[in-house]
């Protein structure tokens, strides 16, 4: 789940937006890009999500989306490919294949 915050924390070239599962989200004050760190090794980039904020909030619609009918339709929510071509998607509006490894995990991609 992505939850962002009340209170943006900067800290060195980063701002702390928000938090992916307990992994927190920050964004690179000087390009924008968004990307995921360890919680337990904050050095260590998990995932990149968008190029920029309004690319990372154009990719999290869509995947809102998908996960939202995937709470109605059970059948819809084990469509891998469904999910694939979701995750695809998502990617190019955030700016590329360099991000789609991000909504993988986030809409279940395996």
């Amino acid at each position: 789940m992505v939850r962002f915050t009340d209170t943006l924390i900067v800290q060195g070239g980063s701002m702390c937006i928000g938090e992916f599962e307990v992994d927190p989200i920050l964004m690179d004050i000087t390009s924008g890009e968004i990307y995921i760190v360890d919680w337990a090794a904050r050095n260590h980039i998990m995932w990149w999500c968008a190029k920029n904020g309004d690319s990372f909030l154009d990719a999290l619609i869509l995947a809102e989306r998908h996960l939202s009918r995937c709470g109605y339709d059970y059948t819809f929510a084990d469509d891998q490919t469904a999910a694939c071509e979701v995750a695809s998607n998502c990617a190019e509006a955030a700016g590329g294949r360099k991000y789609l490894d991000f909504y993988k995990v986030l809409v279940a991609c395996f």
